[in-house]
């Protein structure tokens, strides 16, 4: 048997080797998700204060995380939730940052563990 090596593998092959994974090694897995939630960490940092609107102003046209209708599962893979009820649970200005985190792990460290 051959195995195809391909780009969302470079994250795993990190892992295997204890190498640290970091947020842009996201884009080796999903490009679309990476440019949405760089533009949610921009938006993070620039925001006025903690509970200050989160809008996205490096996507093409500014939007509000709040209209994004977002919620707590996998993007891509609406039957994985991130938490319990993810699927009922919005993401909000207030929650995007556990959000971005919660798909970080899943994407980057959830599914490598599935092959190891």
């Amino acid at each position: 048997r051959q195995m195809c090596i391909r780009d969302s593998s470079v994250p795993f092959l990190k892992m295997l080797r204890g190498d640290e994974l970091a947020f842009d090694d996201i884009a080796q897995v999903s490009p679309k998700i990476y440019s949405l939630f760089e533009a949610m960490a921009v938006a993070l940092v620039k925001r006025s204060g903690p509970e200050g609107p989160l809008v996205l102003s490096s996507l093409p046209k500014p939007v509000s995380v709040d209209d994004l209708a977002l919620t707590f599962v996998l993007p891509g893979a609406e039957d994985v939730p991130l938490c319990e009820n993810g699927a009922e649970m919005d993401v909000t200005s207030a929650n995007a940052s556990d959000y971005l985190s919660k798909v970080s792990t899943a994407l980057l460290k959830d599914t490598c563990l599935l092959y190891t």
